[in-house]
């Protein structure tokens, strides 16, 4: 094989490693997940550990998590660690119910799910989360916040006072 010969095999083979590096080293070409520009995973298990035990210690909210035994607790925080760091981009898969019918009965008042927000706020700013994430993260928690907070029921309409109290009636 003749000099320039392999001089040009040994360039072609070298213009895809560069494109690929250059690719790779390009910002525009590739923009960075949430997750990613969050920390990952430790970051996003670190926030949901600090943000847990605020909710129970809350009197607000506190009475939605009483009586949760250990085991529950530990699965919901776990289920919570999945969904954020899915809906951030990240490997996780949430395996849980919908937030519709996991929050459906518990009667969660727009305050208290207000009250959750400023709390989540306390710990991004504890673990230094800087703008944009803490907006994109509470953006995607405030998405859920239709099937999280209970809509207030109309009082009924007159003449059905006594009405049957059972669906079968």
């Amino acid at each position: 094989m003749t000099a320039i010969r392999r001089s040009c095999l040994s360039l072609v083979a070298l213009v895809p490693m560069l494109a690929v590096t250059a690719w790779a080293q390009d910002p525009a070409a590739k923009p960075r997940s949430l997750y990613e520009r969050l920390g990952g995973y430790d970051v996003i298990a670190k926030i949901v550990d600090d943000f847990g035990p605020k909710l129970s210690k809350d009197p607000a909210i506190a009475p939605l998590v009483a009586g949760l035994s250990m085991d529950h607790r530990m699965r919901n925080r776990q289920l919570v660690v999945d969904l954020l760091c899915e809906a951030a981009g990240g490997p996780c898969f949430y395996i849980g119910r919908t937030m519709l019918s996991s929050h459906q009965g518990l009667g969660i008042t727009e305050d208290q799910f207000k009250q959750a927000g400023a709390l989540m706020v306390e710990t991004l700013d504890k673990f230094k989360i800087g703008e944009p994430e803490r907006s994109e993260l509470l953006g995607i928690i405030g998405k859920l916040r239709p099937d999280i907070v209970e809509k207030k029921k109309d009082p009924a309409p007159a003449g059905t006072a006594g009405a049957a109290k059972y669906w079968f009636a």
